[in-house]
Parts: structure tokens; sequence; C-alpha cells
């Protein structure tokens, strides 16, 4: 595994860590007040198609992140849902 592949991953690993607090705080408050629902419909959308190009690069970081994203925005856009107001 080349270096900057190696920071790719740990960069992925980050993202995830970021992701967890948004996800945590609207399954404790059962409350997703002043989360924009549109505003992460658009970003999975926008992460769907990097992904289709991540895909077609052959990267395996690019898709691994691609991947990580469209998982927990759409775990956001459910929670969304679920504890809408």
């Amino acid at each position: 595994m080349a270096s900057t592949e190696l920071l790719g991953f740990i960069g992925t690993t980050i993202i995830v860590v970021a992701y967890l607090p948004q996800i945590r705080h609207i399954i404790n408050e059962h409350c997703s007040g002043g989360v924009s629902l549109r505003a992460w419909i658009i970003w999975l959308i926008a992460t769907a198609f990097i992904g289709i190009h991540s895909v077609s690069t052959g990267d395996k970081v690019f898709i691994t992140l691609q991947v990580v994203n469209f998982l927990a925005i759409l775990t956001i856009i459910l929670l969304i849902v679920r504890f809408k107001g």
C-alpha cells in the first residue's frame, strides 16, 4: 500500500468519526430540528454521482470514501425523517 493510499484511508476514517456526533445527536435527542433534509438529500445525490466516477477510476480509497459518505448521509436522512420535528 502506498503511503498516499494509507493517508487516504486515514482521512476516510476521520470522516467517519466526524459523522458520528451528528448521527448520535439525532438518535439521542429524537429530534432533527435545525437539520436540513433538503441539503442532506443534495449531498446524497452528489455523493452518488461522485461514487459512480470513483468506481470508474478503480481507486480503492476514493471508492471507500464514497461508500462511507453515502451510507452516513443515508443514515442521517433516515433519522431526520424518523425524528422529524
